[in-house]
């Protein structure tokens, strides 16, 4: 039996797999990695320079 396997169908193979390990591995819902950020000066937050 030969098994014909195209580029396209490795990339799409490959791709697949790898995003089924991601989500897998996860085991629980994606979080955001970003910190929370201060309110801007102009909308009543810290100044950012604090001299004259």
């Amino acid at each position: 039996m030969k098994n014909h396997l195209t580029r396209r169908g490795f990339i799409q193979q490959a791709a697949a797999g790898s995003a089924a390990l991601t989500w897998l591995g996860t085991g629980r819902a994606p979080t955001v990695l970003a910190a929370e950020t201060a309110k801007p000066a102009m909308l009543g937050g810290a100044p950012v320079h604090a001299g004259g």
